[in-house]
């Protein structure tokens, strides 16, 4: 028996896989209401955060909430090998549309790992924007200082720049109650200790399933602050 079928779960609650609690973002729900309403306008967006503070979700959100137009194009940036071929992108790489250069108008495009766009693409996104084949570009990247910014695609971001920053005490004890429920076996001060020294939300989860197993495996009937000083510090 695992440590987590131990206190009554199937799998992992802690899990950090992408299909597990895929749709988790907390404390950044004023934020999404924001980029989704710039998008609807017809606007060129910067989405930075640091790996794990939930850049994936939001764009999963994003999909979801304007993928009944079924103009979202989402590509990642780092599977390029020159510059991005956005006729391909916008004509849905079917030969018919390939052949004819039939190019789909009005699409929201999401460019995932911005920071490997080269100059001239970056040049493209303003050009194809502004020829209104991109109805919205959102740009999303872990720095916006990593990001090559051309002064067209520059006056083009003004001011719809968002940064998912860290969470805060509330939002991490939110985050593992979802996953745990009422479960006192990780009492909510252990929770918060654990917060205190990763504030991640990708790591809080994994610091929190290893003080949870280490504590599950010595027989304790609930984590104390000794497993996490044991396990983390």
């Amino acid at each position: 028996m695992t440590w987590y079928q131990s206190l009554g779960f199937s799998s992992n609650p802690f899990s950090i896989k992408p299909a597990a609690f895929h749709d988790e973002l907390f404390g950044y729900e004023g934020t999404i209401d924001e980029i989704n309403k710039k998008i609807a306008q017809g606007s060129v967006l910067l989405l930075t955060g640091e790996y794990g503070t939930g850049k994936t979700t939001v764009l999963k959100r994003i999909i979801y909430a304007f993928r009944g137009q079924k103009s979202v194009i989402y590509y990642s940036c780092n599977e390029r090998e020159r510059s991005i071929d956005f006729d391909a992108l916008l004509s849905g790489m079917t030969f018919f549309r390939r052949l004819f250069g039939i190019r789909k108008a009005g699409a929201i495009l999401l460019l995932d790992e911005a920071q490997d766009m080269g100059r001239k693409d970056a040049d493209q996104v303003a050009d194809y924007f502004h020829k209104g084949f991109f109805r919205s570009v959102i740009l999303v990247t872990h720095r916006q200082a990593d990001l090559v910014l051309t002064s067209a695609l520059r006056e083009l971001l003004k001011d719809s720049i968002f940064r998912l920053n860290k969470l805060d005490r509330r939002s991490a004890v939110a985050l593992v109650r979802k996953r745990i429920g009422n479960l006192q076996f990780l009492p909510d001060d252990i929770i918060e200790r654990v917060y205190a020294l990763n504030s991640n939300p990708r790591q809080l989860l994994k610091n929190c399933e290893a003080v949870c197993r280490r504590a599950a495996e010595e027989g304790a009937d609930r984590v104390l602050v000794k497993h996490v000083k044991d396990v983390l510090d």
